[in-house]
């Protein structure tokens, strides 16, 4: 029974391709859209999430997310380092800067970090090439992999180039491997005092604040402890992730962009699949009435549609998930996208949303078979 339903489907070539492909393109769209989605979202709190040694980061009340850091007194490093629960803090600087060199034939805005001169806080902590103790020396910096693949593309590493940034000289001495962020993708690390002077001055310099509450205590508590202490925002450094992420989705247009796109993905999949199964139904209605005609109950013949609708959901999956999985290898090398994944709760999801689809194809197709007449077959 089951192989004649194999052969009834896959005995019309055309039909049988276009709920394929239906599939297939419908998979290979979301899977590729939701990656790319969550792999942004990601990469908007990957400035908070690259500072491993700090647990809580303290700033300006009004602060929603890394890149919009409004400058702190200096002092302000000292109140919290006084909150008895807390065991270290250290400032770590962020801001904007103009990148050029003779070898390059135009500008780049860059981002400039600053780690604590005495322990560098909130350093990278996979080094591609170069020793990350190298950048306490003056006027030395590193970069990122990605950032320096986009600044000199298909160029070899090499440590020792000379740039300059806003206007000053410095050398590069390591380079890091780091993701990059929703609004930048070529980031410098530096000493505070270096990334001070390249940095456009003002009068407080002091980005954030990156502390560790004391052995065993919650980080979050300790949070508020500061919160108290000095009045300024102390958040998680998982709260403060969450925090930019839902400051890009309530601020941005991506995930109505995303959105739209991956509605549409799932709208195609169902029309392509949806009509050109219910058409393939039709045109086998007199198989149908002859199986029935000689025995076949309707019980039956839903189980053979489930197994022709099974068949083409595993290869029009399938093709799709290798589509998109095949998209995200080979942009592994790419800055633009090493850092998007396609994981595989991803996948699970769109299978069950696919599944979804073929149920809804079933349903709508199935109803002509279950009420057809078995004499149809010997009618002319």
């Amino acid at each position: 029974m089951y192989t004649i339903a194999l052969k009834l489907l896959t005995g019309d070539r055309i039909k049988y391709l276009g709920c394929v492909f239906g599939v297939a393109f419908s998979t290979l769209l979301l899977g590729q859209q939701i990656t790319i989605f969550i792999g942004l979202l990601a990469l908007s709190a990957s400035g908070v999430n690259t500072v491993r040694d700090a647990d809580i980061w303290v700033s300006d009340p009004r602060v929603q997310y890394i890149d919009e850091g409004e400058p702190l007194r200096d002092v302000e490093l000292y109140r919290v380092r006084s909150v008895p629960s807390v065991e270290w803090a250290a400032p770590f600087f962020v801001d904007r800067g103009t990148l050029r060199s003779p070898d390059l034939d135009r500008a780049y805005l860059v981002e400039i970090r600053g780690l604590d001169d005495a322990t560098l806080a909130g350093a990278p902590v996979e080094m591609v090439m170069g020793n990350l103790e190298d950048v306490r020396n003056p006027e030395t910096v590193l970069i990122n992999a990605s950032g320096y693949q986009l600044i000199w593309p298909g160029e070899d590493y090499e440590l020792g180039r000379v740039v300059e940034i806003n206007e000053r000289r410095v050398k590069i001495v390591g380079i890091c491997e780091i993701p990059s962020t929703f609004l930048a993708d070529k980031i410098f690390y530096a000493t505070y005092s270096t990334a001070v002077n390249l940095a456009p001055g003002q009068r407080n310099r002091l980005s954030y604040v990156i502390a560790d509450p004391v052995d065993g205590r919650d980080p979050a508590e300790v949070a508020k402890e500061i919160e108290a202490a000095t009045g300024l925002q102390a958040l998680t450094r998982d709260a403060f992730a969450d925090r930019s992420i839902r400051f890009v989705l309530e601020n941005t247009g991506i995930p109505v962009s995303f959105g739209a796109v991956i509605i549409m993905g799932a709208v195609v999949g169902i029309a392509i699949v949806s009509l050109t199964f219910y058409q393939f139904v039709s045109d086998n209605l007199r198989q149908f009435a002859a199986l029935k005609a000689v025995g076949v109950t309707n019980w039956q013949i839903i189980r053979m549609v489930f197994v022709q609708a099974t068949l083409i959901e595993i290869v029009g999956f399938g093709l799709g998930v290798g589509g998109a999985a095949l998209f995200f290898y080979a942009g592994q090398d790419s800055p633009d996208l090493k850092y998007f994944i396609f994981r595989w709760q991803v996948v699970l999801g769109i299978f069950v949303a696919i599944t979804l689809i073929m149920l809804l194809s079933i349903v709508t197709s199935i109803r002509r078979v279950l009420v057809l007449d078995p004499a149809v077959v010997f009618r002319g």
